[in-house]
C-alpha cells in the first residue's frame, strides 16, 4: 500500500522518513504515531523530511506526539520542509537543514462550501490554527509574535543558513539537497527560483548584492555565492584600471547559466 511515510526500528531508536504530502493516500498521522508506539523503550527518533506539507491537523498531531515523547528527536531536512512539514520539524531536539535546503512557513488555508455563516466559521477555524502555528514557531525560535506573524502572512522561504540564524534550525550542513517531488510548486505562491526552476531576470541584477542573491537562487551554495561575488568585486577593481579586462571564464559561465534558467 502506498504511503507518505516509513518507520523502521534502527539500533536503539526508530528511523522515520516523511517524503510526500502528509496525510495523503487516506493515511492519517494516527497510523504513523501507532507505528512508532509499537517500538518500546526507544532512546531516539530520527526523522528525515522532504515534504511540501499536507494536512495541518496531521502535522500538528505528529508535532505534539514527537514533542511529548521521552526519546531524543532528531530532525533532518533532506531538501524542503514546507507548510505542515515545517511544523513537524519544530518538534526536533536537533533540527538540521542543508545550507541550501528550504523551510517554508505560511498561513493555513482551506476550502469551504456553504452559506456566509459556514464561510465565517471556516475563517474563524483558520485564524485559530494560525495562532497555534505562530505559537509553535515562537517557542522554537524565540522571535517575537509580530515578526513570526509577518513571516507567516507573507509565505516565507528560509534557506538552511537563514533558518539556523533565526532559530528554526539547530544545525546546517553542505549536503546537496534532495530532488523535489514533481509538481510541488502548485502548492505555493512564492516558491524560490532554485526550486521552481523559473527563469532569472538578469536585467534585475543591479549591484553585487543582486548578483550574490541570483547565484543563491540559481542553486549555488551561500559560501560559493559569497566567494564568487567577492571575486566579481575584485575583477571590477582590476577593470577600473583596464577597461578591456575580460571577465573570467567562471563568471561568464555563471552569467550564461543564469540567463538560461
Amino acid at each position: 500500500m502506498k504511503t507518505w511515510y516509513n518507520a523502521i526500528k534502527k539500533d536503539n531508536g526508530v528511523a522515520v522518513s516523511i517524503l510526500d504530502e502528509i496525510g495523503i493516500f487516506g493515511i492519517s498521522a494516527e497510523s504513523l504515531i501507532s507505528d512508532i508506539k509499537a517500538y518500546e523503550e526507544i532512546e531516539k527518533i530520527d526523522v528525515t523530511i522532504n515534504s511540501p506539507g499536507g494536512s495541518v491537523f496531521d502535522g500538528l498531531a505528529i508535532y505534539n506526539f514527537l514533542k511529548s515523547h521521552k526519546a531524543q528527536v532528531n530532525i533532518e531536512v533532506l531538501g524542503i520542509a514546507a507548510s505542515s512539514a515545517s511544523v513537524v520539524a519544530m518538534a526536533g531536539d536537533t533540527i538540521t537543514i542543508p545550507e541550501d535546503g528550504f523551510l517554508m512557513i505560511h498561513s493555513p488555508w482551506s476550502g469551504a462550501v456553504g452559506d456566509a455563516e459556514e464561510m465565517r466559521s471556516t475563517a474563524d477555524v483558520l485564524d485559530k490554527i494560525q495562532e497555534t502555528l505562530i505559537n509553535i514557531y515562537m517557542k522554537k525560535t524565540g522571535l517575537d509574535r509580530k515578526e513570526i506573524e509577518d513571516m507567516v502572512n507573507q509565505e516565507t522561504w528560509l534557506t538552511g543558513s537563514e533558518a539556523l540564524e533565526l532559530g528554526f534550525a539547530t544545525h546546517t550542513n553542505e549536503m546537496a539537497i534532495a530532488a523535489l517531488a514533481k509538481g510541488m510548486d502548485r502548492h505555493f505562491k512564492k516558491m524560490p527560483q532554485a526550486l521552481s526552476k523559473e527563469k532569472i531576470d538578469v536585467s534585475e541584477i543591479k549591484n553585487i548584492r543582486d548578483f550574490e542573491k541570483s547565484l543563491r537562487e540559481a542553486g549555488v551554495s551561500r559560501k560559493d555565492a559569497v566567494a564568487l561575488a567577492s571575486k566579481k568585486i575584485e575583477m571590477q577593481r582590476d577593470a577600473d584600471h583596464d577597461e578591456k579586462a575580460p571577465e573570467s571564464d567562471a563568471i561568464q559561465s555563471l552569467i550564461a547559466a543564469l540567463k538560461t534558467k
